[in-house]
């Protein structure tokens, strides 16, 4: 049945209603006695909230409204209405739901989003005496409000008869699962309606995929709604409840429709920059509480909700409803020209937002929860020796979020999208043999993909991260915040050393900066050695690269390395192809962990080997006292971080020693016809002369090897492919060996 043909028939030819246009389904009519709810203060002012956010700064066309996709989750239910109309009758089960209730479902499926706030999901945790209730119960606060508070109450009684509003309600929230109010003498149907509002599959999810693709461009939500509503069936669990469920022919359909979701969760709602956008609007809006409770931002300053949200305990129908998303974007494009004492960061932030710009994507190689919760310690670490102890007891010690909310500089958040959730709103499948499945038991698709632990945790190949860094606002946060206590002395120096401090930990979790793609070779005779250097640098000349610095072969000296490589007794380490060493470089000390890239089809390709590889410096170690140097707290740390679950810190010992003379330097690819090489070409090549010392057994050894490491766009390895296979060609007189093994696993196998 088309939409028109179920107005003329449950509302008679002359309905009265109107007709919307729609961007997604062309006409959508709507009848007369629901244009009133519509018309409404409360409905009206979601034509000023965004449906996806911030995500317009992503998206261009991302702009659509709550308002278009209530109308449109409208439009929904009418079809699901339809045909389970048209299900009861091939039942023999005439007028099975009566017309209130009908028109009661569609009620609820146009207010369900009536209570978000501005930018909808983005403010919902951040709203200040917003009673921090998520917007269903702020859709029901408005709903059943007096009439001189928004008018709903009033208008949906006047429509649909009294108790009317409590019935919606109820739809919204079902606080009350033996609800029997919407039931027949044989069966209640209200956990049927409520679904269709609020699940796993609903009006809700179905026009929003479909809205959100065509308003992004993205493909994937364009999923086919009227063919999923076909198979929708009522199946009866086995504690007697029914449940909305879809026939097994339509497995493919709904499969679809979560993959659909799926896709869209990576690809659009949580796109890093679109989360970006919206943690910049939560810290705006933590910053202006933070300035107005220290005094130092006037109530003129605020929109009149924030005003209410500031001054009363719990803010009000008329207050929540006075905001949105031009009223918040109004405040902070006046935020953003602020010049009063102590509001840079403010002012900052919202130039930021307005303006797209001062923060730094990072792409960390590992965004696991304990690799993040080290990341957060060690950025706590650095700036904490300077913070007021005032300050410090206002947060937990091992509730690092809390403090990195604090941080303007640092945006970080990592999400796991899912596919489907078990035990939450469960899909049913009804099977052909009669018998009432989850889905999870009969779909493949849904056990591909691994439900989120009791940790919240899932997938790690499905993780989604957003981290950005803005050094000018750290600079500004060090300066203006009086969190900090700097003697002014040297206040600037220790702003500067801070900032070094946190822009190397960014780069040493850089994901580019922790996979190390390298091609190494060894030559087998001695003699050729001293030639073979200034052969190789003759050919990076020759091939259009330029040295990053020096100059010449005589210009580049030999700096001595000594390494410590640390294993256990049984060789932990060595047979999982992994290294743990102590690097002593002049009066510097560094300890390196690298372990192999698990999964990479590209590793050895053609001798190209890729490693993990984790740095970090020590300090204040005593360099002359070599077990101090392994058993400093730094290494221990370190050590817990990189290796946890594979060696125990007390099981170490320094097993080989390696003296290296080695000769470094720099080469990137010029300009060809001033047309720039993409990741401008860029290697590392370093000659070391080695020797292999085994604490066990004292048998030494001696070796020549060449590295030349990738320091450029990955994308540029097949270059680096290309210029290596031009190398042995023209090099391959002094018998160049390919090497594919560390050095520590060299060691090894020669001095046994």
């Amino acid at each position: 049945m088309r939409q028109d043909e179920y107005i003329s028939a449950s509302y008679g030819i002359n309905y009265g209603g109107i007709r919307i246009r729609d961007s997604v389904y062309g006409d959508i009519l709507i009848p007369q006695k629901f244009l009133p709810i519509i018309d409404s203060y409360a409905f009206q002012r979601l034509r000023r909230v965004r449906q996806l956010a911030t995500a317009q700064y992503a998206f261009p066309g991302a702009d659509h409204t709550r308002f278009a996709h209530s109308l449109g989750t409208f439009y929904v239910m009418q079809q699901i209405i339809t045909h389970f109309e048209n299900y009861f009758q091939e039942l023999g089960m005439l007028n099975y739901i009566d017309q209130n209730e009908k028109d009661l479902l569609l009620v609820a499926a146009l207010l369900h989003d009536l209570g978000h706030t501005p930018f909808s999901h983005a403010m919902e945790d951040v709203m200040r005496n917003a009673k921090k209730i998520p917007h269903e119960q702020w859709t029901v606060d408005i709903i059943e409000t007096e009439e001189k508070e928004g008018g709903l109450l009033e208008i949906i009684e006047n429509q649909f008869g009294k108790g009317s509003a409590k019935k919606v309600s109820d739809l919204i929230l079902m606080h009350q699962e033996n609800n029997l109010f919407f039931s027949s003498e044989e069966m209640n149907l209200s956990s049927i309606f409520h679904s269709l509002i609020s699940s796993q599959l609903d009006a809700d999810r179905l026009d929003y995929l479909r809205r959100d693709s065509v308003s992004t461009g993205f493909s994937y939500g364009l999923i086919d709604i009227d063919r999923i509503i076909s198979g929708f069936r009522i199946g009866i669990l086995e504690d007697g409840k029914a449940v909305v469920c879809v026939a097994e022919k339509n497995l493919p359909d709904v499969e679809g429709y979560l993959y659909a979701r799926y896709q869209m969760y990576r690809n659009v709602y949580l796109k890093p920059f679109k989360m970006l956008t919206e943690e910049l609007l939560k810290k705006i809006i933590y910053c202006v509480y933070e300035l107005y409770d220290q005094d130092k931002l006037k109530i003129s300053d605020l929109p009149s909700g924030f005003k209410a949200a500031l001054q009363q305990p719990i803010m009000g129908v008329m207050d929540f409803l006075s905001l949105d998303d031009y009223v918040i974007m109004g405040a902070v494009k006046g935020w953003a020209s602020l010049t009063g004492e102590h509001t840079q960061i403010l002012q900052k932030l919202c130039q930021c937002l307005i303006y797209r710009r001062g923060y730094q994507q990072y792409e960390f190689v590992d965004v696991q929860p304990e690799t993040i919760h080290f990341f957060k310690s060690e950025l706590i670490a650095i700036l904490k020796p300077y913070m007021s102890e005032e300050f410090i007891q206002r947060f937990p010690e091992n509730n690092l979020d809390e403090w990195i909310k604090q941080f303007p500089f640092l945006v970080l958040r990592v999400e796991f999208p899912q596919l489907y959730k078990t035990n939450k709103d469960n899909i049913y499948i009804l099977e052909n043999s009669g018998r009432l499945v989850e889905i999870s038991d009969c779909s493949n698709l849904v056990r591909a993909f691994p439900s989120l632990d009791s940790n919240g945790i899932g997938d790690p190949k499905s993780v989604v991260s957003a981290i950005y860094y803005n050094p000018e606002m750290l600079e500004i946060y060090l300066n203006e915040a009086t969190v900090f206590q700097f003697p002014q002395e040297e206040k600037w120096d220790k702003i500067n050393e801070i900032k070094e401090k946190v822009q190397k930990l960014f780069e040493r979790n850089q994901a580019r900066n922790c996979i190390e793609i390298e091609k190494k070779y060894y030559i087998p005779n001695k003699n050729d050695w001293e030639q073979t250097k200034k052969d190789f640098l003759t050919f990076f000349e020759k091939e259009g690269y330029h040295y990053i610095g020096k100059h010449s072969l005589e210009s580049l000296q030999s700096v001595t390395q000594i390494d410590y490589y640390l294993d256990t007794t049984d060789n932990k380490l060595l047979k999982e192809h992994c290294s743990l060493r102590i690097r002593i470089n002049g009066t510097k000390a560094e300890i390196t962990c690298k372990r192999p890239v698990e999964g990479s089809r590209s590793n050895g390709s053609m001798g190209q080997v890729e490693r993990y590889e984790y740095a970090a410096l020590l300090k204040d170690v005593d360099l002359t006292n070599e077990e101090a140097i392994y058993c400093s707290a730094e290494s221990k740390a370190f050590i817990r971080r990189y290796l946890q679950g594979m060696v125990e810190f007390e099981d170490l010992k320094v097993t080989i020693v390696i003296r290296n003379e080695r000769i470094k330097c720099l080469f990137q690819k010029q300009e060809v016809n001033n047309i720039s090489v993409r990741g401008l070409e860029k290697y590392e090549l370093a000659f070391d002369s080695v020797n292999y010392n085994n604490c066990e057994n004292k048998k030494i050894c001696q070796e020549h090897q060449v590295e030349i490491e990738l320091k450029s766009d990955p994308l540029t390895r097949l270059n680096m492919q290309m210029l290596t296979n031009r190398l042995e060609k023209e090099l391959g007189k002094y018998g160049l060996h390919i090497m594919t093994d560390s050095k520590y696993e060299r060691a090894k196998r020669f001095t046994m």
